[in-house]
């Protein structure tokens, strides 16, 4: 049996935590994919950075993290470490809610689960092509307000 389930780490719970697991589901529908346990971490901007620090080797706050406990087949299972604050600062940055920033990086983490991966963060990318896609055909199911 699979399981997706919303932690948080270091911040305060919100409300659209709730929209997270569908959100989780209805991609990987998208994507011809089943989940394993999928695990949404949202934590602080200090959190993230050390996890960036030690994994990537970049000492600074990132919006989105994976961390795959399997690729390929079917299945995808892992952890995505999302901090909220960034992604909020991100969206307003970029001039796009940030409900949609959001699911945005959830569905990116997403997609690195699942193997893919991007050279840069140029839009051509063809991940980051697929990602936009595929946001597009089911952002609309999914609004919420976001704070931090």
């Amino acid at each position: 049996m699979s399981e997706i389930v919303v932690i948080w780490k270091d911040i305060p719970t919100s409300p659209w935590q709730e929209v997270v697991p569908s959100f989780v589901a209805r991609v990987l529908e998208e994507v011809g994919k089943e989940s394993g346990d999928i695990a949404v971490v949202m934590c602080s901007p200090e959190f993230i950075q050390e996890l960036n620090r030690t994994f990537r080797g970049k000492d600074e706050p990132t919006d989105v993290l994976s961390f795959p406990d399997s690729e390929g087949g079917s299945r995808i299972q892992g952890d995505i470490v999302i901090a909220p604050e960034v992604v909020v600062h991100q969206a307003a940055d970029w001039g796009v809610p940030a409900h949609e920033e959001l699911l945005r990086v959830i569905l990116h983490g997403l997609l690195h689960l699942s193997g893919m991966d991007h050279m840069s963060t140029d839009p051509s990318e063809p991940m980051l092509v697929y990602q936009e896609d595929i946001l597009s055909r089911v952002k609309e199911e999914y609004r919420f307000e976001i704070r931090t």
